[in-house]
């Protein structure tokens, strides 16, 4: 009868990996199932839901889900006659629909933007950003540019 001691030994040696690889080379190994991620379902809140961004310039981003209507964005930039300079202009107004992941999109950067209270001021400077949402997160706060950077980028992406 083996000791303990020698059966460790054999379970471990028999348990460690080989040094040698044993995935053919140039074959695409697939990760353990565990490993695998499954993608997580969109985050659709149920109408009605709003939130409205205004960028360092004062350009307006509204995006909302009216409880007759479907989700939707909107831009509405600043004119030179409503510029402190008169000349600023924020270019053409533009609006269109959101689907599902760009509706998770933006209330994940709308939760973040709340939670990071590091990167929230009081005062509505030139350069911050204010937030304003109702929804899933509701918000009311003023962001610092950098804060409010990423939110900015991606509703500025919309078509």
């Amino acid at each position: 009868m083996a000791t303990p001691r020698i059966v460790l030994a054999l379970v471990l040696a028999a348990c460690r990996p080989s040094a040698t690889p044993s995935t053919p080379s140039g074959a695409i190994e697939t990760p353990p199932r565990a490993a695998m991620s499954t993608p997580t379902p969109p985050l659709v809140p149920a109408p009605p839901w709003s939130v409205d961004v205004a960028d360092g310039s004062g350009n307006v981003f509204h995006c909302e889900h009216a409880v007759d209507g479907a989700p939707r964005y909107e831009y509405r930039p600043v004119t030179p006659e409503q510029s402190s300079t008169g000349t600023y202009s924020g270019g053409d107004p533009r609006s269109g629909p959101l689907d599902a992941e760009e509706v998770d999109a933006l209330w994940r950067l709308v939760e973040a933007a709340a939670a990071g209270t590091a990167g929230h001021t009081d005062a509505r400077a030139k350069g911050t950003v204010a937030l304003a949402a109702s929804g899933p997160t509701d918000a009311s706060v003023v962001l610092t540019a950098d804060a409010g950077a990423e939110l900015v980028a991606w509703l500025r992406a919309r078509p």
